[in-house]
């Protein structure tokens, strides 16, 4: 894993030219983005709040922004991950003719991704945090702390993205299996509902899964002020790094029969 941090400067390289490619073309370039966000956001209230006259569970706040946020807060973190993870079936051989050439070191391309998501991960966050500030009229200074709880979700889909990326290059069928995958782990994050209202089985599952742990800390932190549960997001992000070891081990074995595969 080191070997391939060496190429830090082709990665950075490699890591703007993906975010570039994201809008090329466009007037606004990666405005796009933000303006994205900005109207994904303003559609999650109208629908949520005067559509559906929803309110976020044991909350008494009545501010229709603020059931919006919540979701938009579980969404972010999704989208974070299943940027990583619907690309790594194809990453591999997206970038074939690079891979062939004797030079460069393929694993560095789930980094590649993972740094783009990071990217819009960010810009999110930041509007989030403005959100709070101009809609509910309310920002906590814990909320300068929620990048810490992506660490987990991250350290997992690198891991993960090293396993998928080489395994689909001779096992067409996994690209498959993590596009339906995907839709899955979203109705298995409380993205559109609250851990708190849950109980039984379901909620014991729903524990189990990263994605639960980053968005609720992601919530208490923007919104309710509380303490980040440090011993849990250390924990699991000590299990993503060991993914990530697995992950980049077995990527470096199957990518000698890369070539041949193409």
């Amino acid at each position: 894993m080191l070997s391939a941090l060496k190429s830090k400067h082709l990665i950075y390289q490699l890591i703007q030219r993906d975010i570039a490619s994201k809008n090329k073309g466009s007037i606004l370039g990666n405005g796009w983005s933000i303006l994205t966000s900005i109207a994904t956001l303003a559609m999650y209230t109208f629908i949520f709040t005067k559509v559906f006259s929803a309110k976020w569970p044991h909350s008494n706040d009545e501010n229709h922004f603020f059931y919006a946020l919540q979701i938009y807060t579980g969404l972010i973190v999704y989208n974070f991950v299943s940027e990583i993870l619907s690309r790594a079936p194809t990453l591999v051989t997206d970038q074939s003719s690079l891979i062939q050439k004797v030079a460069f070191s393929s694993e560095i391309l789930p980094l590649i991704p993972l740094g783009s998501a990071f990217y819009f991960y960010i810009i999110n966050s930041l509007i989030i945090n403005i959100a709070c500030v101009f809609l509910l009229e309310k920002w906590h200074p814990s909320s300068l702390l929620v990048p810490l709880t992506i660490l987990p979700v991250a350290s997992i889909a690198l891991g993960l993205s090293y396993i998928i990326s080489s395994l689909a290059v001779f096992i067409k069928d996994i690209r498959q299996v993590t596009y339906l995958s995907l839709p899955l782990l979203m109705f298995l994050s409380p993205i559109f509902y609250s851990s708190t209202t849950l109980s039984g089985w379901f909620k014991t599952l729903l524990e189990l899964n990263p994605l639960s742990t980053s968005i609720e800390a992601s919530r208490a932190l923007y919104f309710h002020n509380q303490p980040l549960e440090v011993k849990v997001i250390f924990i699991q992000t000590f299990f993503g790094i060991i993914l990530i070891a697995i992950g980049f081990n077995f990527f470096s074995r199957l990518k000698k029969g890369f070539s041949d595969a193409f």
